[in-house]
């Protein structure tokens, strides 16, 4: 017999205790139902899948699939609702294209397909096109030479440039400005010669001749120059400029002028922010003429907020600081007009990324109260952020689970509509390795970061006490940082069972200028020690195997060669993409932007006697005896960065030695690969590579 009880009629003290308990009991018992459903669901997935130790799980992905039509997004601009922005596509040989979006939606490229929008300005380029009310401006990279496209009819791109000037050099043009009349063509000039160093100029051409014209040089007399811009009004110009032995996030001077009739007034020019031990970047006028920036200073404590890239406005002969955050507001200005901010329309807010302890937020700035509120976003990253309308923006915005995207976002809705995406993704949930973010002491008493990728595969299980085999990865800086993006490569080792460490080293960006600098001087040593640092701390932690492989290109392609000849007894195996050997080469052949930069990450010039002594003692070539591990080494054969000089030395020696190695080098390539054959077939060398020494060799 069942008796129901009614909780209303119990009256007494011990009736209400003897509720309580019954309440009490029916919760464990739902509890335990959710339990028991949840480990059946568990034992469901754990059954249907394949237990292998982690080096024998096969990938769902492969290096074809990585790569099947993969874009990567740089550079947005809006004009009259058209949003435009410049793509690079591996499947088309590597070529640059300029995209739209018009007010309909339709979305269609802007030049003709043998057209490669690409700048060799420094070598590393950035934005080199300009789009007007009936025009578009870009260099084409064959031949590096401004042209003029009309944006309607079928008129044939027209050339504004001569191909040689008369001085015999060649002429590379970056960050294109229009004047607000149309009239005039600002931008970054640079001279390329042959016997001399290159030189650098802010000019200028009048672009209603219809004639091929050399441009004209309107500010002179400084190593480097970035990103001109002018006020809305067409009445004031500024840029900003630097000397050797500087880098742009070092110290630069941020110069105001005046422009009459599209020239610059003479005399008016005037350094109005920066100096030595000061940097700035990401520069705009907003809608009122006044100039806004980022600034940070070195020698500051890391908790002061000028540690940091804030953002700071110039107004009435004085500088002002709209935020005062421990965070980053800026980027290395590896490239031209990198943007992380702008002003919406109406109301002059501003519309920000930063990034705070490895992770990047959304933001609404008041510049007048200075107010900063952060906004709950789906995105993990925030890059090119353009203002559409006064409550929507367009960015590219990575995530960590799905395909960076050109997405049109609504600060209000919180929504957003994709206008394109990188690629198509091939892979399920159940097989996307998510990173989480991690600090580890360094030997030193200090601490580095990284991105800590666990395997995944939705197949297969690793049986109980097997452990990883890990891949450092290690940026291309040194001034850089781990991407907080989704890729297909990475996922490509994860689902085959190996764990990877994407390391934010100190010298990294998006930690403050003094782990920025803390590189100074120190290249080769303490970005050495933060990686075996992190692989210590990671076996230490019983995460990963002894099994420990190391990527890398550029200069981390240095950093594998230099962790291999330092610490040959935590690595196994090495990739190095177009990385550096002999340091003395590689200054004696390498390209004006950097060729002073390795004497402040050294702290001694070449030309110093103590100097080339230390050249020597961190340069991998000359300590391939301490070699143990096998290493594959890739490089372009059109690389003006890393020249293959470089490369082909340490692949001689290791030849010699009889040193396990590989050395492919690929035609057409320059600094960082862009072909997708290349980028298919380097990616399947690497891996079988890799899985053969591990794995393979006794």
């Amino acid at each position: 017999m069942i008796q129901i009880f009614q909780f209303s009629n119990f009256n007494s003290k011990y009736d209400q205790d003897f509720v309580n308990q019954f309440r009490e009991y029916k919760k464990l018992h739902e509890l335990n139902n959710i339990l028991q459903e949840l480990s059946y669901k568990v034992f469901k997935m754990v059954k249907n899948k394949q237990i292998k130790p982690y080096h024998k799980w096969i990938p769902n992905i492969t290096p074809e699939q990585v790569f099947e039509d993969m874009i990567s997004f740089n550079d947005i601009k809006i004009l009259n609702d058209y949003i435009y922005w410049s793509e690079l596509r591996p499947a088309e040989n590597g070529r640059v294209a300029l995209v739209c979006q018009n007010d309909k939606g339709e979305v269609f490229d802007v030049l003709p397909a043998d057209v490669n929008v690409r700048t060799r300005v420094h070598e590393y380029g950035g934005i080199c096109w300009e789009v007007g009310k009936r025009n578009v401006f870009y260099v084409n990279f064959n031949d590096q030479r401004l042209y003029r496209s009309a944006l309607k009819g079928t008129e044939s791109p027209v050339p504004l440039t001569p191909e040689r000037n008369e001085d015999g050099s060649l002429g590379k043009y970056a960050a294109p400005i229009l004047a607000p009349d149309g009239k005039m063509l600002f931008f970054v000039y640079e001279k390329e010669f042959m016997e001399k160093e290159n030189e650098n100029y802010i000019a200028c051409l009048d672009i209603t001749k219809n004639a091929i014209q050399e441009p004209e040089i309107v500010v002179e007399g400084k190593d480097f120059y970035f990103d001109p811009i002018i006020s809305p009004d067409g009445s004031q110009i500024a840029w900003l400029q630097y000397d050797h032995p500087n880098m742009p996030w070092n110290s630069t001077e941020l110069v105001l002028a005046d422009l009459k009739y599209n020239s610059i007034v003479l005399g008016s020019e005037k350094i109005i922010a920066g100096g030595e031990g000061i940097s700035i970047g990401a520069i705009r006028f907003n809608h009122n003429d006044h100039i806004f920036f980022v600034m940070d200073e070195e020698s500051q404590p890391e908790e002061s907020p000028k540690n940091w890239w804030n953002l700071y406005q110039y107004y009435d002969g004085e500088i002002r600081a709209i935020t005062q955050e421990l965070a980053e507001f800026g980027l290395p200005m590896w490239g031209f007009r990198f943007m992380s901010w702008d002003f919406l329309p109406s109301s002059e807010r501003i519309v920000a990324n930063y990034e705070k302890k490895g992770q990047s937020f959304l933001a609404l700035i008041d510049p007048i109260t200075r107010v900063l509120e952060t906004l709950q976003s789906p995105f993990d990253d925030y890059y090119g952020i353009q203002a559409y309308s006064e409550h929507e923006i367009v960015f590219f915005g990575n995530s960590f689970n799905k395909p960076s995207t050109l997405v049109k976002f609504d600060l209000q809705s919180m929504t957003y509509d994709i206008i394109k995406s990188s690629f198509t993704n091939p892979l399920s949930e159940q097989d996307i390795s998510i990173p989480q973010h991690l600090e580890y002491p360094t030997s030193d008493g200090k601490r580095a970061y990284g991105l800590l990728y666990l395997p995944k595969n939705k197949k297969y299980v690793a049986p109980e006490g097997d452990k990883p085999p890990l891949i450092v990865m290690v940026h291309g800086g040194p001034t850089a940082r781990a991407r907080r993006v989704y890729t297909l490569s990475k996922q490509f080792w994860t689902n085959q069972g190996y764990a990877i460490i994407d390391l934010d080293y100190r010298g990294s960006t998006s930690y403050g200028r003094q782990y920025r600098d803390a590189l100074k001087g120190t290249w080769g040593v303490i970005d050495a020690q933060d990686i075996k640092d992190a692989v210590n701390f990671l076996l230490q932690q019983g995460i990963i195997s002894q099994k420990v492989a190391i990527t890398g290109g550029s200069a981390g392609g240095y950093a594998v060669q230099r962790v291999l000849t330092l610490f040959p007894d935590t690595f196994q195996v090495g990739a190095s993409y177009f990385g550096i050997g002999n340091l003395i080469t590689l200054t004696k052949q390498i390209h004006k932007f950097e060729s002073r930069y390795i004497d402040w990450l050294i702290g001694k010039s070449l030309s110093d006697p103590e100097g080339e002594q230390i050249y020597k003692e961190r340069s991998p070539i000359n300590h391939l005896d301490n070699l143990k591990s096998p290493m594959i080494l890739f490089q372009g054969k059109d690389d003006k960065v890393v020249v293959p000089e470089v490369s082909r030395e340490v692949a001689e020696i290791l030849e010699e030695k009889g040193i396990l190695s590989e050395y492919i080098e690929y035609e057409g390539e320059t600094h960082g690969f862009r072909k997708k054959n290349n980028n298919i077939d380097a990616l399947t060398r690497e891996a079988d590579f890799f899985h053969k020494v591990l794995f393979e060799t006794k």
